[in-house]
C-alpha cells in the first residue's frame, strides 16, 4: 500500500478517535445517545487519570493522531517518514485505552480503540524509508500537550468561579424531610442540606442559607437530612421529632441560638423543651429506635455517595443539581448559580 493510502487508512481511524474525544469533551449531554449503557458511559468518560479526564485523553490524543496521520496521507514534507511513528503511537493510544476505560458496554470506547487500532495498520502498512526526517511524533506531543493545558487551565479557573461539583443523578427527596427555611409557593429553588448538627459548622452552613433567604427576597426553600453518625444521632433525633409535631423551623431557631454543637441527649431535650415539646411527647419519639436505625443507615448511604459530615450543600440549578464547595462561600455559589436580585435591587 502507498504511503498515502495508508495515512489516509490512519486518518480514518484517527478521525473516529477525536469524534469520541470531541463529543465527550464539549458535547458531554450527548454522549449518552452513543453509548450502549448511558450512565456507564458518562461515569467511563468523566473517570479521571493523573487529574484528567478520559474524554479529554481521547480528544489529545487523537487530535495529535489526526495531525500526524493526515500530514502523511497528504505526503507533506517531513511526515513521509510517519509510518512507523504512527504504528507505535496507535499501538500505544490503544493499550492506555484498554487499561484506564472500561470498555465491556462502553460503545464509544470501543470505536475509540478501533480508531487506534486503524492507525496503528495505517502506520504499519506506510512504513518507507527516505532522508525526509520524521516530525509526526512532534506533533503529537505537541497537540496532546496543548490540549492537556488548556484543559488544567479552565479546570483551574472554573475552581475559582464554579467551584461546585455538578451531580449526574438527582438527590432523592421522598416529601419527608423537614423544610427549615422557605414555602412551597414562594420558594422556586430547592436546597437539600445533609448536615450533622453536632458540629457548628453545620449550624453556621445553616444560619449563612437563612442570611441569603433574607436578602433575596425568601427564594430558597431549605430541606434537611441528617447525617447521624456517632455524635450527630441526638440532634438528628432532635429533628425528627420536630418533623413529626411539624416544629421544624422553632427547633431550628432554637438551635442556632445555642450556637449548635449538640452532642448528647440532654442538650437536645432541654433545646426540646424550650422549643414547646411537652417532656412526655419528645420522650415517647425521642427512643424510638426504628427511626434512630433509619437514621444511621441514611447517613452512611449518603456518606457512601459523597455528602460527608459535618454538612452538604446541594442546590437544584437551571442546569440541574450541584453539590456546593464547603471551601468557598455559599452565598456566593448561591448567587452565582441562581443570580437572585437583592431586595434592594
Amino acid at each position: 500500500m502507498s504511503p498515502r493510502k495508508a495515512g489516509a487508512l490512519a486518518t480514518v481511524g484517527a478521525l473516529i478517535g477525536l469524534g469520541v474525544g470531541v463529543i465527550g469533551h464539549f458535547f458531554p449531554s450527548h454522549m449518552g445517545e452513543i453509548c450502549a449503557e448511558a450512565p456507564e458511559c458518562i461515569t467511563a468518560m468523566k473517570t479521571t487519570h493523573w487529574g484528567i479526564p478520559a474524554q479529554t485523553w481521547i480528544l489529545a490524543l487523537f487530535l495529535g493522531l489526526t495531525w500526524a496521520s493526515g500530514s502523511l496521507a497528504m505526503n507533506r514534507k517531513g511526515y513521509t517518514q510517519s509510518g512507523k511513528s504512527l504504528l507505535f503511537a496507535g499501538i500505544a493510544t490503544g493499550i492506555f485505552l484498554m487499561v484506564s476505560i472500561d470498555v465491556s458496554s462502553f460503545t464509544p470506547g470501543k470505536f475509540s480503540i478501533a480508531g487506534a487500532g486503524l492507525v496503528g495498520i495505517g502506520g504499519l502498512l506506510g512504513r518507507q524509508k527516505n532522508d525526509d526526517p520524521d516530525r509526526s511524533t512532534g506533533a503529537i506531543l505537541t497537540c496532546m500537550t496543548l490540549v492537556l493545558l488548556t484543559n488544567g487551565t479552565v479546570a483551574q479557573s472554573r475552581a475559582v468561579t464554579e467551584p461546585w461539583k455538578i451531580l449526574d443523578t438527582a438527590p432523592a427527596l421522598t416529601g419527608k424531610e423537614a423544610v427549615l427555611e422557605g414555602s412551597a409557593t414562594q420558594s422556586p429553588n430547592r436546597i437539600l442540606l445533609w448536615a450533622d448538627f453536632s458540629n457548628p459548622l453545620a449550624a453556621e452552613a445553616l444560619a449563612e442559607l437563612k442570611q441569603y433567604n433574607s436578602t433575596h427576597a425568601n427564594t430558597l426553600r431549605v430541606f434537611y437530612k441528617a447525617l447521624a453518625l456517632n455524635d450527630g444521632m441526638p440532634i438528628a433525633m432532635g429533628f425528627f421529632c420536630a418533623k413529626n409535631s411539624g416544629r421544624s423551623r422553632g427547633f431550628s431557631e432554637k438551635m442556632l441560638r445555642t450556637g449548635g454543637g449538640l452532642k448528647t441527649d440532654n442538650a437536645v431535650n432541654a433545646l426540646a423543651l424550650r422549643s414547646g415539646f411537652k417532656q412526655v411527647e419528645f420522650e415517647a419519639c425521642f427512643q424510638n429506635e426504628a427511626a434512630r436505625k433509619d437514621l444511621a443507615a441514611a447517613a452512611k448511604k449518603a456518606e457512601d455517595s459523597g455528602f460527608l459530615s459535618p454538612f452538604a450543600v446541594l442546590a437544584d440549578g437551571p442546569k440541574g443539581w450541584v453539590q456546593l464547595s464547603t471551601k468557598s462561600s455559599l452565598s456566593s455559589q448561591l448567587q452565582a448559580i441562581f443570580k437572585i436580585p437583592t431586595q434592594e435591587q
